[in-house]
């Protein structure tokens, strides 16, 4: 359902945009919604049970909002928590780094396997 279930994602969210001319959200998509969280405060729950994956390079790490909360660095393993869409219309996942206090966004392009398979819940 993963890769599968954020395509129609974000299909239906470009279909909306497209059908009534001025842009979606993901609630609207109906299935995840925009997600923020300051860093450091609660996070989304840890909802996804794939194996930690080993980062590929540097990584920054996002509030949500597009401020930084810190970064991965090439070879760190990170937890992958639960993924949402994005107002730039790409999934992001929600990363803690093993090991460390560093956690936040990231988008699935960047991360090994695409991110989380996972929605967030609403």
């Amino acid at each position: 359902m993963g890769r599968v279930f954020k395509g129609l994602v974000v299909s239906g969210a470009v279909a909306l945009i497209a059908s009534s001319g001025m842009p979606a959200s993901a609630q609207q998509a109906g299935d995840v919604q925009n997600q923020h969280f300051v860093c450091g405060s609660n996070e989304p729950p840890d909802l996804d049970d794939q194996p930690f994956r080993q980062s590929m390079t540097d990584l920054r790490l996002d509030n949500g909002s597009g401020m930084p909360c810190g970064t991965a660095r090439k070879g760190d393993w990170l937890n992958y928590h639960c993924f949402t869409l994005g107002g730039d219309g790409q999934t992001w996942t929600y990363v803690a780094v093993v090991g460390q206090h560093v956690a936040g966004w990231a988008p699935d392009a960047k991360l090994p396997g695409n991110g989380s398979n996972k929605p967030c819940p609403r």
